[in-house]
């Protein structure tokens, strides 16, 4: 079955008639009769039926029962109202669940896996497309020797020598655009959003961080609105209007109101934030942060001015707060930059 595409649910729509793909998904439906029916395959996605109407490979509607996972090799077709589907069924692999992996939270959460790397693609395809140059960072562990900007010094008892830690790459990325006057560059890591471990997971995320020197702002803005749509149009069927918002930036958060389905808000505070390091000394004066109609944080921008001449603007995507948005997901996988989850309902 090399020829055949491996696709969640949703993608389907990206696919033509007659092309090959394969789908696995947990049976939530079936209808007609014994060898003219059809059935429908849930994932984290979404939905996606399966026709057997005058199948030739002689499916029997009583081989598959609601519950139950399958894998199905089939073409993209149209059913009766125009819709897609899958059709000219090729070959269906009955899944055998591995012990402790047959909870609806743990398939969900394998899966969204998945999607999370979709998205990461997404984000880095287009900053490469924007002239961004990808450097490797590590975040959670730096040899002693590796002196960089701003690093912590954590001490493990029995652990051997002591290893710098940082909460973030923005230090290294800065290091980058000293040392190689290169004008755009990110990199894909993992980091922290809390000082203290959730007790369901840990608190890292995945996060791809950017800078650019002397970007205007309407480059910052379009950078920004440009991924989240692409992320949006291209993994999910849902749209979100815009509003924008200005004010003065306060240490405290502001207090959340509730918004309307769909609405983000795209807001600039003015700042006047030293930054002070010994290799790094600069003044942010501006912040920029996009959330969506729940209030959490999908991009974070800040720009800074060094010494009175060079703005450099720093991007920050949160990959899993698009994530959170776009699909359900177990909030194990979906850890906010300042909420904390009360262990209410497992989902995002």
């Amino acid at each position: 079955m090399d020829d055949y595409q491996i696709i969640l649910s949703r993608d389907l729509l990206q696919y033509s008639e007659n092309d090959q793909v394969c789908v696995t998904g947990i049976i939530s439906d079936k209808w007609g009769k014994k060898d003219n029916f059809g059935i429908s395959l849930k994932d984290l996605t979404g939905v996606v039926n399966v026709s057997f109407w005058n199948n030739q490979k002689h499916y029997s509607k009583d081989m598959f029962t609601k519950g139950k996972r399958v894998r199905i090799y089939a073409r993209v077709s149209l059913d009766r109202k125009g819709q897609k589907c899958l059709g000219s069924v090729d070959s269906v692999e009955f899944l055998e669940e591995i012990n402790q992996l047959n909870k609806e939270l743990d398939i969900l959460e394998q899966e969204s896996l998945v999607m999370l790397s979709k998205i990461c693609n997404k984000i880095r395809t287009h900053l490469v497309k924007l002239g961004f140059t990808e450097v490797s960072t590590r975040v959670i562990s730096r040899y002693l020797g590796e002196e960089i900007l701003e690093p912590l010094l954590a001490e493990y008892p029995g652990f051997g020598t002591a290893a710098y830690l940082t909460p973030s790459p923005s230090s290294q990325l800065s290091e980058f655009l000293a040392v190689t006057l290169l004008p755009k560059v990110f990199t894909e890591t993992i980091s922290f959003t809390t000082s203290y471990r959730f007790p369901n997971g840990s608190t890292e995320t995945p996060i791809i961080m950017a800078k650019a020197i002397n970007l205007s702002k309407d480059e910052e803005k379009d950078i920004i609105l440009r991924i989240s749509n692409s992320i949006v149009d291209s993994l999910s069927d849902k749209t979100f209007q815009m509003i924008t918002m200005q004010g003065e930036w306060s240490d405290e958060l502001p207090v959340q109101k509730p918004r309307k389905n769909g609405v983000f808000i795209f807001s600039t505070y003015s700042a006047n934030i030293p930054t002070i390091g010994r290799k790094w000394n600069s003044m942010v004066h501006t912040i920029i942060r996009f959330e969506d109609d729940k209030s959490n944080l999908l991009v974070e921008s800040s720009t800074e001015m060094i010494n009175e001449t060079t703005n450099v603007t720093t991007f920050t995507f949160y990959p899993s707060q698009y994530l959170n948005w776009i699909a359900k997901a177990p909030k194990r996988q979906l850890l906010n930059l300042w909420k904390m989850y009360d262990g209410g309902s497992i989902y995002g």
